[in-house]
């Protein structure tokens, strides 16, 4: 029987990777039981607390799995294991402050190299890369020779790594996307509309004080939201929930919450609610899936959104929402680049979107015009084979 250690930032209050975890062990049992029965799996994850508040939806066979959640049991199931597998998207990313992808390139680097010395399989799953100058790539094609398999969730990555020389590589689709929205019935249950009034889910981040150190712009793109859908709020009859997606100590993302609300006038801010991730994947999911419209700055809140067929418009904030938005094929009027576009064509296209949504609600009809070309089912299909193409790798070790 083989030992596979699953590498990731797991278990740090990220939706958006404690998703892509929960999806990668619930698919394991689901979809690849002619794997299941060869390997024992080392998970390792930083607050239990995420399988717990999960373990209805996930379901879990525990009988060949471990759950770590200390870094001395994490480094011995890493010794004895055979291959190492690492989940998540944002690893090979060359955005940030210079001391910032330093740290995080270092640091795989040593996890692979160690990896190889030991003689492990390397693998990672569902990945996405960009690279911005020659020194960035001549370190990603050292990285690819220490990785032996390896799956991109988005055709941009995938083109991206072929150019500089990953070999083995494979077009998957993010492994959250393989989550499935029937698993809410077990949770809350769809909560009535008291009205005809437009619920927009509006998830923020602050990508610049995370990536960079600095809050300056935070509070420009803020300030920038904020005035718009003031504007909107004034002009229609819509409910705004606000999601905070990250909570771990040293997010600054219920901070950027807490400010867009003090943007907003006092008499509209009674129609603004606060939903603050708490590890539930289920309970997030299926308040999301409330809202007609999503607004969504990070990555997994564009993922989601996509996941539960809502209509949303991507804030381009990272290369990473880019490349998904162009994969799926969103619209045009649904792609802000929120940095460039002058406040008064974000507050046009808002209202294009309000309007649509408005009507649609009015006529019963579908969202077609505002959702992505590329279906879901595809995308499953994509990050399904993504997985399992890396997986193979069991069977030949």
């Amino acid at each position: 029987m083989k030992k596979v250690f699953v590498l990731g930032y797991h278990g740090f209050r990220n939706v958006g990777d404690d998703a892509i975890l929960l999806a990668f062990l619930k698919s394991i049992k689901k979809y690849f039981l002619d794997l299941i029965n060869k390997v024992y799996l080392y998970a390792y994850l930083k607050d239990l607390d995420i399988i717990k508040k999960n373990e209805k939806m996930l379901n879990l066979d525990s009988s060949n799995l471990k759950i770590i959640s200390n870094l001395f049991d994490g480094f011995r199931a890493f010794l004895v294991s055979d291959i190492i597998v690492v989940t998540g998207g944002g690893h090979l990313h060359d955005y940030g402050s210079k001391s910032s992808k330093l740290k995080i390139f270092f640091a795989w680097f040593l996890i692979f190299l160690l990896a190889k010395i030991l003689r492990k399989k390397v693998i990672m799953l569902n990945t996405s890369i960009n690279i911005n100058s020659k020194l960035v790539s001549m370190y990603f094609k050292i990285i690819s020779r220490l990785i032996d398999r390896i799956s991109f969730r988005d055709k941009d990555s995938y083109i991206a790594a072929k150019r500089i020389g990953f070999s083995k590589t494979i077009l998957g689709f993010d492994t959250a996307t393989l989550l499935d929205p029937s698993d809410l019935k077990i949770f809350n249950t769809y909560r009535e509309k008291s009205s005809n009034r437009i619920l927009i889910a509006l998830n923020l981040t602050a990508i610049h004080k995370h990536y960079f150190g600095k809050m300056e712009l935070d509070y420009e793109i803020i300030d920038k939201i904020a005035r718009s859908i003031a504007k909107i709020m004034e002009l229609y009859d819509v409910e705004i929930e606000l999601f905070v997606f990250t909570t771990s100590k040293r997010s600054w993302d219920i901070w950027i919450a807490k400010k867009f609300i003090e943007q907003i006038p006092s008499h509209l801010r009674p129609r603004i609610r606060l939903f603050v991730y708490d590890g539930s994947i289920g309970d997030l999911l299926t308040e999301l899936s409330r809202a007609d419209v999503i607004i969504a700055s990070k990555f997994h809140s564009q993922v989601f959104a996509y996941l539960l067929r809502k209509p949303f418009v991507s804030i381009l904030l990272h290369p990473k929402n880019v490349y998904f938005a162009r994969d799926v094929g969103a619209p045009n009027e649904t792609m802000i680049d929120i940095k460039a576009v002058p406040e008064n064509v974000l507050l046009a296209k808002l209202i294009q979107i309000v309007e649509s949504v408005k009507e649609c609600r009015m006529y019963n009809c579908d969202y077609e015009h505002l959702m992505p070309k590329l279906s879901i089912d595809i995308a499953k299909k994509r990050a399904y084979y993504g997985i399992y193409s890396c997986l193979q790798i069991i069977n030949t070790s």
